[in-house]
């Protein structure tokens, strides 16, 4: 049978898919190619850059990262026509047993499919719960036209209320064991927005023992100034404002010993974070906020949650036996590997149901 992974936005940054969407979509593809199906990416051609030819369905248009961010009215207005276009070819033209949609364009996504008088087999990738009064109620009108939801909180597979599939956001699939020399005690990484609070750890970690960086693209040239003119006095912390090369970003972790994730809970929204994963599938421990989203760091033992004050974070560093973390984290690692059972059987279940439903295939 056939399944298709979909991107409608295929939001780009020069010559890349922006955020984790490349890697969720191929990973999927190489899972759910296990089981013999014929699955194919449907997306922009700028995934040829990740993927053959023979398991990509192009569409026409693609979104672009900075005009989606901070564009002016008519380009993201664009931009929404572009997306909008895709999403009607992926109902009404892709010819797929299967859909299973990235989570972007909801509310867009929401109200096409609910005003056209089609069903298909459709399993949404979900990170949070419906966000607005809106939002649900769109999510409504489609509820009886979606088969599953696939997430990583159990909360937020319960606000659907659907089946779900509650597994990592993706798995560590073709993650090369390379084995970095530790240069760093410390290791901020990613894209710096306004939700992640740097300021708090460089105050907390300036003139002492542990070495930080900080690296990825700051959004905010601002910050960037003044957090380098934090430093400046400063040898212990490099600060590095740039897009990171796949290789990059896996050094960057790979060298550190432990990863922040220092987010502001007045602006995060609480939903689960890619780094985390990248973290544990290159066996380190994680430093984060506390919230719901990030849990696991606790209850599984593999790092340590702090509310504002970072230096409190500093003396359980100190304290810690960090072979013990390594082996907990390893261990979570495992689990969360295993867990690709539960998508598979889902998808399963959905096909063999299909066959015998009123889903359209057209």
């Amino acid at each position: 049978m056939k399944i298709g992974i979909v991107d409608t936005m295929s939001l780009s940054h020069g010559n890349n898919i922006y955020g984790h969407f490349a890697k969720v979509s191929c990973q999927y593809l190489d899972l759910l190619q296990e089981g013999g199906h014929d699955v194919r990416i449907i997306g922009h051609k700028i995934y040829r850059k990740y993927v053959s030819d023979d398991h990509l369905d192009y569409l026409p248009f693609k979104s672009d990262k900075d005009i989606f961010l901070s564009g002016s009215r008519i380009r993201r207005l664009w931009n929404k026509m572009c997306c909008l276009v895709n999403i009607l070819i992926v109902l009404l033209y892709k010819k797929y047993d299967l859909l299973i949609m990235h989570d972007n364009n909801q509310n867009l996504f929401y109200y096409i499919y609910s005003i056209l008088p089609i069903k298909r087999n459709i399993a949404l990738i979900r990170y949070t719960y419906p966000k607005t009064e809106k939002q649900q109620t769109l999510f409504r009108k489609i509820s009886e036209k979606v088969s599953f939801i696939i997430t990583s909180m159990k909360e937020v597979g319960e606000s659907y209320m659907l089946p779900y599939a509650l597994v990592p956001d993706y798995f560590p699939f073709q993650k090369k064991d390379t084995i970095y020399a530790e240069e760093y005690d410390l290791c901020i990484v990613g894209t710096i927005n306004e939700c992640k609070d740097i300021e708090t750890v460089i105050k907390s970690v300036l003139n002492s023992d542990l070495r930080l960086i900080i690296a990825g693209h700051f959004e905010d040239y601002n910050r960037y100034l003044n957090a380098v003119n934090m430093c400046k006095d400063s040898n212990n912390i490099s600060i590095t404002n740039s897009y990171l090369s796949d290789n990059e970003y896996d050094k960057t972790i790979g060298s550190s010993k432990f990863i922040v994730l220092p987010y502001d809970l007045k602006k995060y929204e609480n939903r689960s974070s890619g780094v985390i994963l990248d973290a544990v599938y290159s066996g380190k421990p994680v430093i984060a906020t506390s919230c719901d989203a990030f849990m696991p760091v606790e209850q599984r033992h593999i790092g340590f949650l702090y509310s504002t004050d970072f230096s409190l974070v500093i003396t359980k560093i100190q304290k810690c036996s960090y072979a013990d973390l390594v082996h907990n984290v390893l261990a979570y690692k495992n689990d969360l590997y295993k867990s690709k059972s539960l998508l598979l059987a889902m998808v399963y279940n959905t096909l063999d149901q299909s066959k015998n439903s009123n889903a359209t295939k057209i």
